[in-house]
């Protein structure tokens, strides 16, 4: 990666949704050179911040640099709240992302999705997939698994509000120290500053509170979605699947029917994480970049 100095690794990005609300984002590297652009996608609660990383190294790679955009969703991260709950909604969400794709100016542009990004992406694939040049699935896929869905249901609802840093990553420990049995204290302090806002020296949490709302249908006993069609529209893209070694929502049988359902994806699993694994180990990250290389081949 160049030398950069913080301030100047990424750009504020803001745009006005269909419906009047501002929209934030980061918006890296350099607008002018001609490779596909990467858009990347966050968790149902998460932020831009979750990509910060990958972000650097994608956009400042010494042999094929590249733009980087994250977006935070409304009612995320830096966007606007939203009074009314029910737009919060990967359609609309969906539609959201491409409003901002038009007002970063971009054309084509490959995918980051992770969970709920994955699920925005294969709406994408089926409502605007000429624009798609290649699709990064981060610990998802058209199947759910019940039990992890209602592990995210109860901790988000159930999430506590820190009262310092220290708490934060103590909190997250208690919450997935099971899922990441390898983190070290720093990697849970790292988490906490990913996951909960700084507001004046103290964490707080970085979404609206009415999104656990959206939650409120998922149970043992109602019947989980499916999305085979959207993410066979996916189908002729260049496809990269990261998968926890230990996740709870995209399963190993999963994996196993979307890998012959696609006809090039390529995989790669993160030992000893769950839901959602490190986007930095060196493998993932060599396979995000050979993606990304596909992603700028004509098709």
């Amino acid at each position: 990666m160049e030398n950069t100095s913080v301030n100047d690794v990424w750009r504020p990005f803001s745009y006005t949704s269909f419906d009047g609300l501002t929209l934030k984002g980061r918006d890296y590297g350099s607008r002018l050179n001609g490779t596909t652009p990467l858009v990347c996608l966050p968790g149902l609660t998460r932020s831009t911040r979750d990509f910060d990383t990958i972000a650097r190294t994608i956009a400042y790679d010494d042999e094929n640099p590249r733009r980087v955009l994250a977006l935070d969703y409304r009612g995320r991260g830096e966007s606007d709240y939203d009074r009314n709950w029910t737009n919060y909604t990967p359609l609309i969400e969906a539609n959201d992302v491409l409003n901002g794709i038009t007002a970063a100016g971009m054309g084509d542009v490959a995918l980051l999705g992770t969970s709920r990004g994955g699920i925005i992406s294969m709406l994408l694939g089926i409502s605007r997939p000429s624009i798609i040049k290649g699709v990064i699935m981060h610990d998802i896929g058209p199947e759910l698994d019940g039990g992890g869905l209602i592990r995210i249901k109860n901790y988000v609802s159930r999430m506590p509000v820190p009262k310092n840093w220290n708490d934060a990553a103590e909190v997250l420990k208690t919450i997935h120290g099971a899922h990441f049995p390898n983190y070290s204290q720093e990697d849970w302090e790292r988490s906490a500053r990913l996951t909960f806002r700084d507001d004046n020296g103290m964490p707080k949490k970085d979404y609206d509170p009415a999104l656990i709302k959206t939650l409120k249908d998922i149970s043992p006993d109602a019947p989980i979605p499916t999305m085979w069609p959207q993410f066979l529209s996916l189908r002729s893209k260049p496809l990269l699947t990261i998968r926890g070694g230990i996740s709870d929502l995209l399963s190993e049988e999963t994996l196993e029917t979307m890998d012959r359902a696609h006809p090039t994806m390529e995989t790669v699993i993160v030992p000893d994480e769950g839901h959602v694994p490190s986007l930095t180990g060196t493998d993932t990250v060599a396979a995000i970049k050979r993606l990304l290389l596909k992603a700028d081949i004509p098709h």
